[in-house]
This record gives C-alpha cells, structure tokens and sequence, in this order.
C-alpha cells in the first residue's frame, strides 16, 4: 500500500482496533501533514511499516501517529523511517517515529529500526523521540529503538531529546525498552532513553546512544530528571558515549543532573566528556568481564525477565523479547561492546598562551606506533609542532588558534599513516579552554555571527547612534560586558521570535543595557532586546528600554527566558508593550533561581493575560525560587492574571517556598481578575510586601498582595484595593481568595473597597483545601466597603478557622457584615475548619442594613455544636444597621446563638445604633461579659477572664494599647479605650457634670465621641475627639479643652477648630482631614470643610495647577507621612466622584492621578466647572489669611515681650518699647523668652486666638484664657500696637540716614572724575 502526499489521511478519530495480522504498509510518503493517523484512541495491533518519509513537515506534531489518547500499539514495528522539519516552519515541534503526543497511552511490543529525525529550523520548542515525543502519563514496555540517528540544530527551546521517548510531562513509565545509534544536537535536555523526565519511572533499561550536544543535562538513561524520589530511575545501564561542548556539571553518565548512583550502572569503557576514565559520575562502573556475565544482568543490573542474554558471553547485548517471555522481537540486529582501544585519545593537556592561541599536549594509545600525521579539532586550526611515540604512546605538542570561540573544543578525528596509506579515525575527546572575540566597535558588533554560539567580550561601550540596517538575530553563546553599555539603539522588526538577539545560550554577565527601542509590528510570540535567553544571567543593568509589540505574546526584555539562574539586575525606565505573557525582564520563562531585583518606573502594558514587572507566568521548577525583588513606582496592565512582580506561581508541591522577599512599593496595578499587588496568583511564599500601592481590578480575585493563593507573613501597607464592579467579587487587603493555611499576614491603613461581594480586610474569600486557617494575623486601620459578606478580617469564609487575629478597621456594607467575618459557610463545621477563637475587635464601626455582628455578620445555617470553636474573643466596637433585629456585637443574624459561645466578652461603652451596648439593644451578651477601662489595663482580664493566656504579648497594657500577638513583628498597637468622664468623677462631681447638661453645657460629647487620637507630650497624654480635646498629666490630673483639636507632629502642637465661619456660614471642618505642618519658616494648617472644600488656615500649601477644590470626599492627613525615614510632603485628595490626584503640597507636583476619565477628560471637567483653588473660595482665604499674618505679628510681639513683662513695663512706668532691643541683649531679661504660643482660629470670634502652650496643657486649669483676652482685659492693646509704628519710625530714619550717605558718595566720585 503506498500513501503519497495529501493522500489518504486517517484524519477522524480513531477509536476501533486496527489488526495488521503482520501485514506489512509500504513506501509512506507525507506531505504537510504531521501523521497517517491523526488521532488515535482505539487500537493498533500486529502492524509492520517500511520506507516512512516525511520530509516536509510543519506541523505541531509529526510522527506515524499524531495523538495517541488513552489508546494502544501493540507489536507495530516501524522500519526506515527518515523525517526533516521544514526550514520555513518556526513554531513548536512534537516529532517522533512512532507517536508524537501521547496522553494515557500504551505502547508495547514494538520498534523503531533506521530513524532519522533532522531539523535545522528555528523552531521555538522541541521534543523529538524515538517511540514518543511528548508524552503525559502514558506507558512504554517491551521496546526498543535501533540505529536512530538525529540531528537537531538551531531550536530555541528544547523540552527534550531520547532515544526512546523525548519529554515526560506527568507519570510516564519506560520499563524494558533499549536504543542504539548516535544524537547530535546544540541544545539541552538529551538522555539515551529519555530527555525529560517530570515524574514516573525508567527502570531495566539500556542505551548505547552516542550524544555529541552543546547543551547541557545530558546523561546516558536521562538527560534531566526533575523527579524527588531518586529511586523511580534504577536498574539501567548506559554504554554510549556522552560528551557536551559546555562546562557545566549538569552531564552524567545515566542522569544529567544527578551523580547518585542509583543503581545505575555504565560500561568502564564508556567516554565520558571525552575521556575514558573511573570517574563514577553518577553510575556504578561494569567493566567488558562484567558485562559478559549473564548473572551480572541479572543480580547486579537486575535489568529482567524481559531480555533473552543468550549471547552476552560473547561481547554481544541482551536482546528483548516479547512480553509473553518466549519470543524474540523481531529487526533485532547484533548490539557489540566496544573493545578496540586502538589510537584512543587517553589524555589532552591545554596552555592558554594569549588571548587567540593555545599550546596542546595530547597523549594517544598507539600500541601499533603507526605516524600520526594530523588531529582534527573543530571549530579550531591545529599544527603539529612534535611528536613523539615510544613504548606504545604518541606524545603531541600542538599549536591551535580557534577559528570560533568557544568553552571548549572537541577533537573529532585523526588521520595516520599505515601499511603506507593515509587513513583516518573518529575519535573523541575535549579540550577545555575558553575564548572569547573581544569587541572594540560598532563595526566589531556587526561579525557577530547568526548562527554560531560564540563567546563575546565587550572591551567598550557599542554605540549604534545613527547607524542604520543594524544586523538583528545574533546568536551569541557568551556574552562578557566587562561593566560597559549596549546604547542608543532604534530597531524596527517585522517577524515572531526577533530581537537584536535572538538567542543567547550560556552567560550574560556585567552588560548595561541603556537607551533602547524595539518596535515589533508583526504577530506571533518571543520578542525583546533577547528574543530567547537559555543563559545564567548576572549584574545587568537595564536603563531606558521600550519594547512595543502590541499584537506579540511573550513580550519582554527578554522575550522567553529558560536560563536557570538570574542574579543581581537592575531596571529603570522600561517600557513594554504586548497582548499576552508580558513582563518588565522576561516575558516567558520556566522559573530560574531569582535573587536581587531592582527595577522601577516600570510601564508594562499587555491588552490580554499574564502580565508582570518581572516576570509573567513561569513554569515551575523543583528546587527553583524567587527572592528578594523589588518593583516600585511602575504600572503594571493587563486583563487576567497580572501582578506588580510576576503575574502567576502555581502551587510549589515539591518545590517548597517558591518565593520570598518580593516588594511592591508604590505601583498601579489594573487587570480584570487575578489581579495582586505582587502577584494574581502565587502559592508557597514568605515575605510579601505591598506598600503604598494601588490595585484595581473589575473582575474577581483582587488583593493588595495576591489576587489568590497560599502566602506567609505577608504585609499590605497604606493601599488602595478596589473591585470596580458588582462583579466584583473576594477582594482583600492582603489575597481577594485564599486557598492555603496561612499565617502572619497583616493589613495596615489600607482602603478596601468593591462594588461586588466578599470583600474583607485581608482575605475576600477564604476556603483552604486543608484543615487549619488564618492565624497570628491583623489588620490595623483603614477601611473596608462591599456590597455583601464583608468583614473587618475576611469577607466570606467556606471553610477554615481564624485564631489569634484582630483589627480596628471600620466596615461599611449592605448585608452580611462583621468586625472579623463578614459571612461563614457552616453547614458542616469542623474541629480547626469553621471558627473564631482568640480574636478581638477594638475601636471599630461596623455598618450595614441587616446582618450586622461585631465578630460574624452572618451564618449559612445555623450555628448549632459549631458554637464550640468560637470562643475566647472580645468586641470593642458601634454598630450600626438598619434592623435591629439582625445587629449585634457578636453575631449579627444569629444573634441569640451567641448565648453558647465561651468566653465572649465587650467593651462596655460598645454603642448599638448610637445607644450603649445593654441587654435591651443586644439582650444575648449579658453584662457580666462586659469590660470597662480600669479591666482592660489589667493582664489577668485577658489572660484568664477572656482566656489569651500565651497568644499575646501585655507588656503594651503599660503603654496604654491592647495586647499584641506573639510571635508577629512590627505591630504598633491599637490604644485602649478611655472611659466617659462619669467613670473619673466621684458621685458630687458627676452631680455638677449632669447639672451642666441640664443647664446646656456641651458636655454631651464626654459621653459618644470615639477617640481619634493619642499623643504624648512633654511628659502629657493628649487624646483627642472629634469636638474636644483631653489633657492628661502624669498624675492623672486630667482636662478638657473643648472646641479644640489637638495633635503632636515632628515634636509640634498643633491645635485645630473644630468648625469656621466663612461669610456667616458656620462650616464643619471634616475629622481626620487635614495637613499640618511646619518648613522653611512656616507654618501650615490646611483642613477639609463639610462642604467639600480644602481651606488654608494658615500659609497656603502649594496645590497642583487646575487644582479642583470642590466636592472633596477626603484628603487623608499626613500624621505619619514617612517612607523609610525620609520624610514626604504627600496628599491624596479623594473626589465623591471616585477621582484621586496625590500631589506634593511643597511643589504642587502632581504624583498620582486616578480617575475615570482620562487625564485630558478631568481637565477639561476642571476647566468647564472653573474651580481652581484662587477663585473657588478666594474671598473666604484672603479674609481668613488676612486675620492669621496679624495673629503672626502679635505672637511674634508676644515671644519678645510676653503679656506679664508688658505688664509689669506698664505698671512701672516703662512703655517705650523702643528699648526691646536692648533688653534682647540682657541676658537677665531673657527668662520669659522661652515661653511658646499656638494659635487657633476661634469660631465664635471669627479671629486666631493666643495661647500659651504651657497653660494650654495645664490640667489644673479647667479654662484657660487666651493672650488676647489677657491683653485686652489689662488694657495692654494699644501698647502691643505701638511697637509696629516704633519699629516704622526707626525703619524711617534709618532709610533717610542711608540715603544722605548715599548722596554723599555720589558726589564725592562725581567730583573724583571732574
């Protein structure tokens, strides 16, 4: 039967049995297509096939079978096959003699004779094998390959390369099978049996292919086992030659990258790297005596029952037999041990002598003493300077020069002479020495080769500034920088897998990359400076590079990256553009071992998925990590999957912590789902940090951190988290989904917001395969908003337990809403599965229409027995909803189910609706269980009372805050709540306290106001409220200061109104908005009023231009605006219309902006609406400025002469205050000099009033009295006027003297020239 191209394709699904009765097809001739079948699930049995060609393949997969899936082959025996790869094609590749792709297949029985698979095209991926290419849990027994020969060259990536089958992906096991012939190759991964192995085994089998590669993980069983359990590979023996052109430990002779024995075995004569030694490296040494023993097979090797060893006396390997044990598989041709020693190369000694010429030393078994006339060496020109033989040796000396540059060189031949004929030899072995081509210029660049591999040494910058038709896919094996510049290069590229270079192999090391643009208009994937990088990279510095290719996937500095190992870069300014697997370094990559990141100002852009600063999605590896990456000040877009560092990490199985010490610090990071501060998606880490970052994301799986996954210790600091669609749902601080136990995670100030549901303060939704959960964690300001099932802690939890966590965050949403869990899923709960133990809530408002609890908003069913695992948990916190019914410090739906739960206690000042907590608003927490302040200062009240015992730290009860966890760092500490005033009077003072209420006395906020503030100064505790300020000694003498908002910054006191009057209008200036500070002489008050606009009260800040001050919803304030020591002049002014604009209020300099509309949209918004801050409230400010600089000048005349030395001036008689200069300089007089002020606009006044800081914080003194109304009751202002028209009139005379003076000199030079 013959089959000529495009003929007759078995292109359907094949699910019957095909019976061959050992019938013989003939003479197959392929066209474009891949195989005779297409896809096989059924059966092929007892089937010959000769003369199968495939010469102009383009497909995926080529092979006698296209897809084998679940199906099996059984006594099919292939021979002469040849099959080349199209030059043109340059996409994967799957190719083998029998299957390409098989997945749950089975393979017995059979055989491949005279194979040849070549390919010379750039193909991005490889797998080639003799019986399978690409295989995924599928079985191979009872078969052999012989006399294959393969030549695979210029592939970009190899998965790998066997003699029997070429990559495993999952749990393929080769039992019995053997291969014979010869591998040639320029890649890696190349074993004799198989190239890759993922998992499975290999056992009882054997190999005498010769591997000749420049790659590296090469052995003769495997070439790269990524297995853990070292015993899945034993039992084999390889025979064949194993040599690799790289120096690189990764070649052995039966497992690449292992050299443990394993009970693996390879012949004593085998040429390892070109030399015949006893080196074990990695097998068990037979020797020629050894491997004519039938026994040794048997016992030692234990290859089987598989094997007929009838003729292994005889120098000759086993043959195999069917799996019935009885018949020999047929094609089987003599496999012979090599004996013949004969003109061997036993040893090569090499002596660098300058940088293009090395001195040879080669010792040759010569027991015949025939002429040796030449050696061969590749890549290299050889002359023979000497040679000796004597005593059955030849002794060379050799002078060499490469004609490339290399790590290594092989001498592949020798020519002699004898009987008088010149013949010749193939020998082997390896010349280690290294050369590299020094470059000078431009002009030294543009030699670099496009399909050789050498080695390159930069000795200067490479300017290519206004070069044109610059080479591009350089194919480079080493790259040296020597510490100088790649720059100014502009390239424009119209194809899939280009950069400048196409392919590097080995090392780049100590190379800037400065000053670069790549534009890509073609479609495909790999593009980048580096289309392709299979290199240990180190000290690389990447500054100004752009790599636009929009419509290319794996798009990066490196377009796809396989190298094991990248240290020490640094990026900055980088610029890439692409559709799917986009990143900052590399777009595509298997996971390398990452250390020492730096890169920021990052602009990576990708229209569709698995976006990343570094890195995108990498393909995990056992034994690889990433640690210590920074990126910071970078926007980072794309649709799915998309994270700050790297877009996706699977789960690490095997591979332990997969990550650890990643940081994203003030970055933008947008996507739709899967969206992370540091990463969408990543399991097995420690150590994550988002810090002053903003994430943003309309689908699901949102979180500051990760959008999901399984992490430790890690941290959201001062960020944005936002879900901006009602379909947007498990958004949280630190994961929007968490799936794995975890632990140490905390959020600090950080804004959790969504449309959509499951929203929490750490983890949106929470549901871990495991039993365990969330403990020693905690979220310490902020907020966090939802639609429903939103929590202070999480938003929704399917199953797991919190322990050891708690939070003051406030929580606002529509249902389903609580301090720790928003919702829990219990319809089974389980010991350490379904629970709240050892949490608090302190100092929290928790909002919503119904379902609103202090610890869990809402149960799925009721609580039932699972009331056991919520226990030992306390509330400080006001509730408030609009159903009574469903709102409670505790559970917010289940309220009544409270009752059974152990040890749950509240602050008893806890408000439910605006009233405190009492049995008649939450009647199922009874008032034993509640705590005043004087309990909380006690350790016994949480240790025994509440049950904490060890879980937290006391010591802080001493600094007036709530217990913190320990075992967890960094915690600041939530302050302890401080009574209403009615638990500090005794019963007569609390008589006059409610008589003042009576009478309209405004003491009403004593009793509601929530504590905003507490400051410690000068030896006073300073709490501060929304409408008063309370003053504390250390004597516990206490006092109100009324109308007054105190706060400490920088070691300053700042006092602030609480409301202004502006034209009449009594406005309300809005808590916990502000900016107080104080810089090049100045000082500044910059507050939020309730109508939406910011007012100076003091010097004005400086604002951005076109600033819009109006329909302000926040500002923030910058109490604590440090990053890292360095102090920040930062804003963020936030829109009710979710617009955001943080600028630097000493500059104006706008930092971020985030809005709806595009920046060009908002300005123009801002033009049409004519509010920029000098006419939007102009006529207020300068009423209001106007008022402060005289308030500056009377403070500045009070610190020279305060009100009781003008007084006593007065009083004796002293009003000349000319004489305040002299009395400056009298030490004697400067004993009052130290007195500080501070000045508050007074509503009530409408003007700055005065104060002495030391009477201000004067607990004795429940009123204090103002400079002011000090001057004016003792008549003293007329006296403070009359130093400004003093100093005016000695200011006058003063100009009138220097002008007569200067006249004076003017005339006197006049006259001089006359």
């Amino acid at each position: 039967m013959q089959i000529w191209e495009h003929g007759e394709i078995i292109s359907k699904t094949f699910t019957g049995k095909l019976e061959g009765n050992s019938h013989k097809i003939s003479n197959i001739r392929m066209g474009n297509d891949g195989g005779l079948f297409k896809d096989l699930r059924g059966e092929i049995n007892n089937l010959n096939v000769e003369n199968y060609t495939n010469e102009k393949a383009k497909n995926y997969r080529v092979g006698l079978v296209e897809y084998l899936k679940g199906g099996t082959i059984n006594y099919v025996h292939v021979n002469k096959a040849n099959i080349k790869i199209d030059l043109t094609y340059k996409g994967a590749i799957n190719c083998a003699g029998l299957v390409a792709y098989a997945e749950t297949g089975t393979i017995k029985n059979s055989s491949i004779n005279n194979l040849n698979i070549e390919t010379n095209a750039e193909v991005t991926s490889t797998a080639i094998g003799g019986i399978i290419a690409n295989s995924k849990g599928s079985s191979i027994s009872n078969c052999f390959t012989q006399d294959i020969n393969f030549k695979i060259n210029k592939t970009i990536n190899s998965l790998g390369i066997g003699g029997i089958c070429g990559y495993d992906s999952t749990s393929n096991n080769i039992t019995n099978c053997y291969s014979t012939g010869n591998i040639e190759a320029d890649t890696s991964n190349i074993g004799g049996i198989i190239g890759f192995a993922q998992n499975g085994e290999i056992k009882s089998c054997y190999s005498t292919i010769n591997i000749i590669t420049d790659g590296e993980y090469i052995g003769g069983i495997v070439g790269n086992d990524r297995q853990t359990i070292l015993n899945n590979n034993i039992n084999n023996l390889a025979i064949g030659n194993i040599y690799s052109k790289q120096i690189t430990d990764t070649v052995s002779r039966a497992i690449g990258n292992s050299r443990e024995e394993e009970n693996n075995y390879a012949y004593k004569m085998q040429r390892f790297n070109g030399k015949i030694n006893s080196e074990k490296a990695g097998a068990i040494l037979a020797s020629i005596q050894e491997l004519k023993n039938k026994d040794f097979y048997e016992s030692k090797i234990r290859l089987g029952n598989g094997y007929d060893y009838e003729n292994v006396k005889d120098g000759e390997l086993p043959k195999l037999l069917y799996s019935n044990r009885k018949e020999l598989l047929p094609n089987q041709t003599e496999n012979k041990l090599k004996e013949d020693m004969e003109l061997e190369i036993e040893e090569v000694e090499a002596d660098k002598t300058s940088s293009n010429i090395v001195k040879l030393r080669a010792v040759i078994k010569n027991s015949k003493e025939v002429k040796i006339t030449k050696l061969y060496i590749e890549d290299m020109d050889a002359k023979i300077d000497t040679d000796i033989t004597k005593e059955g040796k030849t002794y060379l000396n050799i002078t060499a020069t490469p004609t490339r540059y290399y790590d290594s060189y092989r001498i592949s031949k020798i020519k002699y002479i004898e009987d008088n004929k010149e013949k010749e030899k193939q020998v082997e072995a390896k010349i280690e020495t290294q050369f590299y081509k020094e470059i000078y210029t431009y002009e030294d660049w543009a030699e670099i080769g496009t399909d050789t591999y050498e080695n390159y040494k930069l000795m200067a910058d490479i300017n290519f500034e206004n070069k044109e038709n610059i080479k591009t896919n350089l194919t480079i094996g080493k790259l040296e920088g020597n510490g100088h510049k790649i720059k100014n290069l502009k390239i424009v590229l119209k194809e899939s897998n280009s950069g400048l270079i196409k392919l590097i192999k080995t090392t780049l090391n100590n190379t800037n990359f400065e000053n670069i643009n790549i534009v890509n208009s073609a479609s495909g994937e790999r593009t980048g400076v580096i289309a392709n990088s299979n290199a240990k990279i180190e000290n690389i510095a990447i500054n100004n590079v752009t790599v636009n290719a929009p419509k290319m996937n794996k798009v990066g500095f490196i377009g796809n990256s396989t190298g094991e190992e990248i240290k020490n870069i640094k990026m900055d300014t980088i610029e890439i553009i692409g559709n799917g697997n986009v990143a900052g370094l590399a777009g595509e990559s298997e996971l390398p071992i990452l250390r020492e990141v730096d890169a920021k100002n990052l602009n990576i852009v990708g229209s569709s998925s698995f976006v990343g600063g570094v890195l995108s999605n990498p393909t995990k590896r056992i034994g690889y990590n990433i640690k210590n990456v920074t990126v910071s000040n970078s926007h980072i877009q794309g649709l799915d999957y998309v994270g700050g560092v790297l877009s996706l990490l699977g789960g690490g199985g095997d591979n332990g912590t997969q990550g650890e010490n990643l940081n994203s610090i003030k970055n933008e990071v947008i996507g739709r789902s899967y969206v992370g501060g540091v990463a969408g998606e990543f399991y097995d880490a420690n150590s994550f940090t988002s810090e002053n970052v903003t994430v943003r994301g309309s689908g699901s799986n949102i979180g500051g951190v990760c959008g999901n996954g399984g992490l430790n210790y890690a941290v959201c600091k001062n960020s944005t988290i936002e879900g901006t669609t009602s379909n947007s749902n498990n958004i949280g601080g630190v994961m929007g989904q968490c799936t794995w136990d975890n632990g140490y995670d905390y959020g600090i100030n950080n804004i959790v917001i969504s449309k959509g549901s499951n929203v929490g303060g750490l983890y949106g939704l929470y549901n871990i395969s495991s039993s365990g959960g969330a403990t020693s964690t905690y979220v310490k300001g902020g907020s966090v908003e939802g639609y429903s099932n939103v929590g202070g802690v999480i938003g929704y939890i399917a199953k797991g337990n919190v322990a050891k966590t708690y939070t003051d965050t406030n929580v606002t949403g529509i249902n389903d809403v609580g301090g720790i869990v928003g919702y829990v899923l219990n319809q089974s709960v389980e010991a350490n599965s379904t629970g709240i133990n050892n949490c608090y809530v302190a100092n929290s408002t928790i909002k919503a229409q119904n379902n609103v609890g202090g610890l869990v908003g809402s149960f799925s069913n009721s609580v039932g027995e699972g009331i056991q695992y919520f226990y030992n948990n306390y509330v400080h916190a006001d509730i408030i909803s609009d159903n009574k019914e469903t709102a409670s410090l505790g559970f917010g739906k289940q309220k009544n189910e409270i009752v059974g739960a152990k040890n749950i206690y509240v602050y008893k000042y806890s408000t439910v609706n605006g009233e405190r907590v009492s049995t008649e608003n939450d009647k199922y927490i009874v008032p034993a269980n509640y705590l005043a302040e004087v309990d909380l200062k006690q350790e016994s009240t949480y240790k025994t009372k509440i049950g904490w015992e060890a879980n937290y730290i006391y010591t802080t009860l001493k600094e007036g805050k709530y217990p913190i966890i320990s075992g967890v760092s960094n915690q600041e500490g939530i302050i302890l709540p401080t009574d209403p005033l009615e638990n500090m009077l005794n019963e007569d003072e609390l008589q006059n306290v409610e008589e003042n209420i009576t009478s309209g006395a405004n003491n009403e906020n004593v009793y509601k106001e929530k504590l905003q503030y507490t400051f410690n100064y000068k030896g006073k505790i300073i709490k501060t409220y929304e409408t008063y300020s309370e003053i504390i000694a250390e004597d516990n003498s206490k006092t109100v200061r009324n109308d007054m908002r105190l706060y400490v910054k920088d070691g300053n006191l700042y006092a602030l109104p609480v409301t202004m009057d502006i034209d009449g209008n009594k406005i309300k200036l809005v808590e916990n908005n502000f900016i107080i500070d104080s810089f090049n002489g100045k000082e500044y008050e910059t507050v939020l009023g309730s109508d939406g606009k910011i007012y100076d009260l003091k010097e004005a800040i400086k604002y951005p231009e076109n600033f819009v001050n109006n329909g302000i919803a926040s500002m923030g304030n910058n109490l604590t605006s440090e990053d890292f020591g360095k102090k920040l002049y930062e804003i963020e002014v936030t829109y009710k219309n979710g617009n955001k604009v943080r600028f630097n209020y000493q500059t104006g300099e706008i930092i971020s902006l985030t809005e709806k509309l595009n920046k060009t949209e908002l300005f123009d918004y801002v033009k049409d609406k004519l509010l920029e801050i000098g006419n939007s409230n102009s006529g207020e400010l300068q009423e209001i400025t106007t008022k402060y600089e005289e308030s500056k000048k009377l403070q500045n005349k009070l610190e020279k002469i305060p009100v009781e030395e003008a007084l006593q001036r007065k009083n004796s008689n002293t009003n000349k205050l000319d004489d305040i200069a002299n009395s400056e300089n009298n030490e004697a007089n400067n004993s009052l000099k130290e007195t500080r002020y501070i000045s508050i606009y007074n509503t009530e006044k409408d003007e700055y009033q005065i104060y002495q800081e030391e009477e201000l914080l004067d607990t004795t003194k429940q009123e204090v009295v103002s400079e002011n109304e000090k001057i004016e009751a003792n008549n003293l202002k007329e006296y403070y006027a009359s130093e400004g028209k003093s100093k005016n009139k000695n200011m006058g005379i003063l100009w009138i003297t220097l002008s007569i003076v200067g006249v004076v000199i003017i005339l006197f030079a006049i006259k001089r020239r006359d």
